[in-house]
């Protein structure tokens, strides 16, 4: 999950009161763009293979105040693949799977089928792309918010 946080947001939500409603709606327009970037390049800029496209349909913004937003993930696949499993994930403990009804696990191969008491999976090593989206798109947020801030201080 990205939250995006504005230094000095106290003394700025202290001069909205002073400047016009006009001023209000141009910091919120940049807000509301700076997260909606964030979110297509996350959608986009990512390592994990898709398969139905449901992890990146899960990336999501929302605006929480005036002045701050989160960019996250709405699905339980899309947070491991954000995070990482097993040993790459935070408990770095191997995987391991066992039969839970029966006395083996069975699945099927190009031969047939293979038997196992037991199987261990390492995980998969997450793949951060909120944070590199994020990282990526904060030179054009920056700008944006002074253009903003321009615009507002010309009212």
């Amino acid at each position: 999950m990205i939250t995006i946080k504005i230094t000095g947001a106290k003394e700025l939500t202290e001069n909205f009161r002073q400047l016009p409603l006009r001023a209000k709606d141009e910091l919120t327009i940049a807000l509301k763009a700076a997260l909606r970037n964030i979110r297509d390049r996350a959608r986009t800029e990512h390592k994990f293979t898709t398969r139905s496209g449901e992890t990146e349909r899960g990336i999501e913004f929302n605006q929480t105040g005036p002045l701050s937003g989160v960019v996250g993930v709405t699905t339980k696949i899309g947070a491991y693949l954000h995070e990482g499993t097993g040993i790459y994930g935070d408990k770095g403990r191997p995987i391991v799977i066992t039969p839970r009804s029966r006395t083996a696990l069975r699945w099927a191969t190009g031969a047939g089928f293979a038997f196992s008491k037991r199987v261990v999976i390492n995980g998969i090593k997450g793949d951060p792309f909120l944070y590199k989206a994020a990282r990526k798109e904060t030179p054009a947020i920056k700008a944006r918010f002074s253009e903003a801030i321009r615009k507002a201080a010309k009212l």
